[in-house]
């Protein structure tokens, strides 16, 4: 049982079509519209950070020749940098240097990242719009799953983020999971990959099952992402950044 039920009004606007190609804030002013137990969402900027390869390569962890073959079969296998790398070890015996599980294990904040917390009411008012205007030009946005409810406690949005190339034919097999997890919202497209955000607000254990579910299906789920949430104890996803392609992810087909 979800701390909020689902109301048949925000169901009813996932069905309406009103959501197709619009931007992911679209689907927040929704939810704050039809589901007013929501008394606050949180927002969260981000400055964009060296990747694990990055990491790599300015550390001089790896030989650069030794490097660019990994990259080079984790593009080929639509695979994570870090799968490639594990691959090796595991099936091939060949060794990796310490630094490079350090580097693995790496869970960065920027002492830069702001906070900002919205009221229900100031996200319906255009409250998002006048987050993005403050921020600085290589900044992004994400909204945090975590949200504050009338009752005075916190609940969670379910938040996926998938490692798979935004295709049609990631997009029908990223519906079956949903259906098959009974989750019902939006899946959205960033430019490199897909997101989802769900309508149904999770109690702290329904939003640990929920990532436990959610990790079984790796390497769709990018578990690299679920294993950094898992460390912050909520989700994350970008809703803005100046320096991306969209700039605001784009809802691609609502799930219900």
């Amino acid at each position: 049982m979800s701390v909020l039920d689902v109301k048949p009004e925000l169901v009813q606007f996932l069905r309406s079509g009103k959501l197709s190609r619009r931007p992911v804030t679209g689907f927040l002013l929704g939810l704050c519209a039809h589901c007013p137990s929501i008394a606050e969402i949180r927002f969260r900027s981000y400055s964009v950070s060296p990747n694990l390869s990055r990491r790599l390569e300015l550390g001089k962890a790896l030989a650069s020749t030794r490097l660019a073959s990994a990259e080079r079969a984790a593009r080929d296998d639509g695979i994570s940098l870090w799968d490639s790398l594990a691959s090796r070890v595991i099936r091939r015996g060949e060794s990796l240097p310490r630094q490079v599980f350090v580097e693995a294990l790496a869970h960065q904040h920027s002492e830069f990242e702001k906070t900002f917390v919205l009221t229900r009411q100031e996200i319906l008012n255009g409250g998002i719009d006048s987050i993005q205007d403050r921020l600085g030009r290589n900044d992004g946005l994400a909204v945090c799953s975590q949200v504050r409810v009338l009752a005075g406690y916190s609940a969670h949005i379910p938040m996926l983020d998938f490692a798979c190339a935004p295709t049609k034919a990631n997009q029908g097999a990223i519906s079956s999971m949903l259906g098959v997890i009974g989750q019902a919202g939006v899946i959205v497209n960033s430019g490199n990959s897909f997101h989802f955000l769900g309508i149904s607000l999770l109690t702290a254990d329904e939003w640990i099952r929920f990532m436990g579910q959610a990790l079984l299906l790796a390497p769709f789920i990018d578990a690299r992402f679920m294993a950094h949430r898992l460390f912050d104890g909520e989700c994350r996803l970008r809703v803005f950044a100046r320096n991306k392609v969209p700039q605001v992810p784009v809802i691609e087909k609502c799930v219900y």
